[in-house]
């Protein structure tokens, strides 16, 4: 659907959380993954203080282990688990100033790793030496109530302040994005 504020189409996926809410990126059921690989990652999302949302992205590494990061909302602490996958669970800091604004989003999974996790617990200490070509997106996920621009993969960093033409959009309605870096999220937990 076309977006009041953007006027660009974006994706919505709305309603209660749960498996009927969701859009996976590829379909598992006809495709392996997407086997793309970059140093970033940024994500063009809306999100809404009153709703709760999600979503994850699954990258392989070390042929065929897997490492999901499941951003959420609302969401207190960073949690870790492992089944069959690690699981990173990293909150969104979501305050009222930014429900409903759209937020960029910048991502760097190796880099997550190698400062954050591989330093302070020992289940990643062996993964101290991933980098962005060992490290290749599987598929994405989003599970409701959220909207989305776009997702974008690059090695290159942009200033999520100034980005490319390509990812930057103008608000139809005088409502400011707001440029979202995600380590800043992760450092002030």
């Amino acid at each position: 659907s076309i977006s009041q504020d953007i006027g660009r189409k974006i994706i919505k996926i709305e309603g209660n959380l749960g498996p009927s809410n969701n859009l996976l990126i590829p379909n598992t059921k006809f495709s392996r993954g997407l086997f793309y690989y970059g140093k970033y990652y940024y994500v063009f999302y809306k999100a809404f203080n009153d709703k709760k949302f999600s979503f994850q992205f699954s990258f392989i590494y070390n042929n065929n282990d897997t490492i999901r990061f499941i951003f959420k909302y609302p969401l207190n602490n960073l949690k870790i688990s492992r089944t069959n996958a690690y699981n990173i669970e990293i909150p969104i800091n979501l305050d009222e100033n930014k429900s409903g604004i759209w937020t960029l989003m910048k991502f760097d999974p190796c880099d997550f790793i190698t400062k954050k996790l591989a330093s302070t617990y020992k289940d990643f200490s062996s993964l101290k030496e991933i980098t962005p070509d060992t490290c290749i997106l599987k598929s994405f996920e989003v599970f409701s109530t959220i909207h989305i621009r776009g997702i974008y993969i690059s090695n290159y960093d942009f200033d999520i302040n100034n980005p490319p033409r390509e990812m930057a959009v103008r608000t139809v309605n005088n409502r400011p994005t707001v440029p979202l870096l995600f380590s800043d999220i992760c450092e002030n937990r």
